[in-house]
């Protein structure tokens, strides 16, 4: 399985083109398991932040994500769980329910 976080400041994230600034650092091939953290935790993450972590599973596996602990400020942060299909080299982002 590999993992790849990406985090950007919503202004510079374009929906269009999906511009990131990306932490090489924190990708790695091969997991069997890890955990995500908040970018910087324990300390407080700044605001407008958007980050994204993707799971790439090797061919004919799956992904199971145990939630543990989940505290964000409301009204503000929200986390959404998608799972992403190619149908005839299209990509579709089909949300999952937590």
């Amino acid at each position: 399985m590999r993992l790849c976080k990406i985090c950007a400041p919503i202004w510079k994230y374009d929906h269009h083109k999906a511009v990131f600034e990306r932490n090489d650092d924190s990708a790695s091939a091969d997991l069997r398991r890890g955990e995500f953290k908040s970018p910087g935790f324990p300390r407080s993450y700044c605001d407008d932040l958007r980050c994204t972590y993707e799971i790439e599973p090797k061919l004919n596996s799956g992904v199971a994500i145990n939630i543990d602990h989940f505290a964000t400020e409301m009204l503000h942060d929200y986390v959404e769980v998608s799972q992403l299909v190619v149908v005839n080299g299209t990509r579709h982002a089909i949300r999952q329910e937590m």
